[in-house]
């Protein structure tokens, strides 16, 4: 990791001259949206034992594989679909590591929340990690604007979702190039949620998933229709849950729509999606 850090001591940070498109105000208040049709059961919950401040995750098609990112001291851990870790490397060069995101192939975005830098990365087998790009984008540059929370990549039309948590808590949507670091707006309809704080993002199949620690919520947005729902109530008694998941940081939903979640500071949870009632009614009919 030496030779990485030196190599990005050289780099200069690309400065994306974009506005925000997509804000997401937030109310504290209990949301008012109605359960989805799909149905989640708890299959896995793992302590990790030894970890500590967990803070997002990420589903890469590219191997199989979950990333999730530890804040303080950075890391980046490798986990297999089962809850187990597999690989775990230090990300010196990030102060704290708030997300991760898979874009395609081997390469990931991440950002350091003290700083508001995203770094585009690429991630090998071994886990050699290596900076290909630093971005910054305008709306986190001023303090009172730092707190990344989650990233979402809908890598059909190359939009990045970027979230902070809190104070204001908002959403935003960019239009990124990353051939050549490039960005420009792209009208969106606003999208408004009720919820009391944003902890992590997720795009799955043009929908985006917002996780709410304060809410105990995991919110579906289709983003062709803007419908929105509840995908996952994180309060004991619900999807088999013997207890709240305390402090939930990351999400990511697998190609076969299973669920997961991961939460500080060292749980790991796997949700499982159970089969359509109707889809099985009407192939036997």
């Amino acid at each position: 990791m030496k030779d990485v850090t030196m190599k990005h001591k050289k780099k200069l940070i690309v400065c994306l001259f974009i506005t925000p498109i997509v804000t997401i105000s937030l109310v504290n208040s209990s949301s008012p949206y109605e359960m989805s049709d799909d149905s989640y059961t708890l299959n896995i919950k793992k302590e990790f034992l030894d970890i500590s401040n967990l803070s997002s995750l990420t589903y890469s098609a590219h191997d199989g594989y979950l990333y999730a990112t530890v804040n303080r001291p950075a890391k980046v851990l490798k986990i297999s679909k089962n809850g187990v870790i597999h690989q775990i490397k230090d990300i010196p060069f990030i102060k704290d590591a708030e997300s991760i995101e898979h874009l395609t192939e081997n390469m990931f975005l991440a950002a350091d929340e003290e700083t508001s830098i995203l770094y585009l990365l690429s991630i090998e087998k071994n886990m050699e990690v290596k900076i290909k790009k630093t971005i910054q984008l305008d709306v986190f540059k001023e303090k009172n604007n730092r707190g990344f929370e989650g990233l979402g990549w809908e890598q059909s039309s190359h939009t990045l979702f970027a979230a902070k948590e809190r104070k204001p808590a908002k959403l935003f949507s960019y239009k990124l190039n990353f051939n050549n670091t490039s960005a420009k707006n792209e009208q969106k309809k606003t999208l408004d949620v009720n919820l009391k704080d944003i902890s992590g993002l997720d795009v799955y199949k043009d929908n985006l998933r917002v996780l709410s620690d304060e809410s105990k919520l995991l919110i579906n947005i289709d983003l062709l229709t803007n419908q929105k729902n509840i995908l996952l109530n994180l309060r004991k008694e619900h999807h088999d849950l013997q207890e709240d998941i305390p402090q939930a940081e990351g999400v990511t939903t697998a190609p076969n729509g299973d669920i997961y979640i991961v939460s500080e500071p060292n749980f790991f949870y796997h949700f499982k999606k159970q089969p359509d009632d109707k889809n099985n009614d009407d192939q036997q009919s």
